[in-house]
Order: C-alpha cells, then sequence, then structure tokens
C-alpha cells in the first residue's frame, strides 16, 4: 500500500470515528431522567444522519461506477458518507429503543397490558443482547488489535445498555408484575448475546495476494467500496476481487 492509500485510510477512519462520537454522546443518554422529552429529537438526528450517509454512499458508488470515485471530492463524499452510515446508525440504537418503549406508556386493562408486557420484554432482550454481544465483540477487536472496532463495539454496547432503562421505566410505571416479568428477558437477551458471533469493524479487506484494501463505503453485504476507487467483492475463500 502506498502512502496516498495509507492517509486516505487513516482520514476515513479518523472522520468515522469523529462523527460517531459526536453522534453517538449526542443521542445516547434518552432514558436517564429528565431527559425523555428530547429523545424524539434525537432519535430524529441520528436517523437523519443515517439516512444523508446511505444516500451519499450510494452517490459515491455512482460516481465509481462512471470512474470519478478517484477524484478527490467524491473521496470525500464516500468518507463522509461512510462516516454519517456508521455514525447515524450507532447513534439511532438507544434514541429508537426509548421511543418504541415510550409507545406503551400508560396503558391500562389486561390485554393491553399483557401486549405492553411481550413488546417490551422483546425490546429489553434485544437490548441486553446488544449489550453482551457487543461487549464479546469488543473483547475480540482487542485480542486483534483492531481499536477502531473495539471503539464502536463498546458505544454500541452501551447504546444497548441505555436502551433496557426507558424499557425497565414503563413496565414498571404499567404495573410491578409486568416489570418483574419484563426483567426475566434480562436472562434471555443476555444468552443470546453470549451466543451470537462477534462483529468486527471490517474496515479492512484484503485481497487473494494479502495487500490490504481500506473500505470508505459498502455497496452490499458482500460488495465494498474502497480508498482506491474500486469496487471488491468477497469470494468463497474470504478473499476480495476487484470488479471493476
Amino acid at each position: 500500500m502506498n502512502s496516498s492509500e495509507y492517509w486516505k485510510a487513516v482520514a476515513s477512519n479518523y472522520v468515522m470515528l469523529m462523527v460517531t462520537v459526536l453522534l453517538f454522546f449526542s443521542c445516547m443518554c434518552t432514558g436517564l431522567r429528565g431527559t425523555e422529552s428530547y429523545t424524539p429529537t434525537k432519535l430524529a438526528v441520528a436517523a437523519s444522519a443515517l439516512i444523508v450517509g446511505l444516500l451519499l454512499t450510494l452517490l459515491s458508488v455512482k460516481m465509481q461506477q462512471r470512474g470519478k470515485a478517484s477524484t478527490l471530492p467524491w473521496l470525500c463524499v464516500a468518507i463522509l458518507g461512510n462516516a454519517l452510515t456508521i455514525g447515524g446508525g450507532v447513534a439511532t440504537v438507544s434514541p429508537l429503543i426509548a421511543v418504541l418503549a415510550g409507545l406503551f406508556k400508560g396503558v391500562s386493562g389486561f390485554g393491553m397490558c399483557l401486549f405492553a408486557w411481550f413488546a417490551l420484554s422483546l425490546l429489553i432482550g434485544a437490548s441486553c443482547g446488544i449489550f453482551v454481544g457487543m461487549l464479546k465483540s469488543a473483547f475480540e477487536s482487542l485480542r486483534s488489535l483492531d481499536f477502531t472496532g473495539v471503539i464502536i463495539a463498546l458505544m454500541v454496547a452501551l447504546a444497548g445498555l441505555y436502551g433496557i432503562i426507558p424499557c425497565i421505566n414503563v413496565a414498571m410505571s404499567i404495573s410491578p408484575l409486568v416489570g418483574f416479568g419484563c426483567f426475566l428477558a434480562l436472562v434471555g437477551g443476555g444468552g443470546l448475546g453470549y451466543t451470537s458471533p462477534t462483529v468486527s469493524s471490517d474496515s479492512v479487506v484484503y485481497d487473494a495476494q494479502g495487500n490490504p484494501h481500506y473500505i470508505v463505503g459498502r455497496v452490499g453485504p458482500e460488495r465494498v467500496t474502497c480508498t482506491d476507487g474500486f469496487t471488491w467483492r468477497r469470494e468463497a475463500d474470504g478473499h476480495f476481487s476487484q470488479i471493476n
């Protein structure tokens, strides 16, 4: 990898982490006392960043297909799109769970309470699974010295932890019995998160010769756009090959 590609990769990771951290700390504390009224606003900010990031990534892919992605302006668009997509996705977790939990606040009647218990248990289980699974991923990333993966995994884990708080608060406000039932979901969610596969930051892919290529955007689950301006596809043996 030449020096130009190296500094492109450094810029991509720096911008991505900076945007992710800023969005995360702006939108994570949605379940704390006195901040509930700001939850929809925080969700709107995070979701808007995610949508804009996806649009910019799609635009950069189209420019790449036209052979213009390697120019500096479109490379910046690709890097910003990747940053907003990851940052918005991470920041959306906690406020989204809080907004969904808030829909059940003040419900009454046996049928509605039963439905609230079921829905809140799913949210709590998912939040606990995210928390445990991301802690596991952070540990695995640390073992492989993937510090970008460690930071992102810890932020997602904390978002999952804060997602539990509003769900428990709403459940207890409905009924102590509903709250107790929701506590049981913590065990199932934690077990699911522990057995889930680890998630890495996947900021680097390797070709058949073992050369690294740094990701700036994603076209799909098996295709990525790298700092060299090309699209790469995952092959059956795990390496990536250039498709254009």
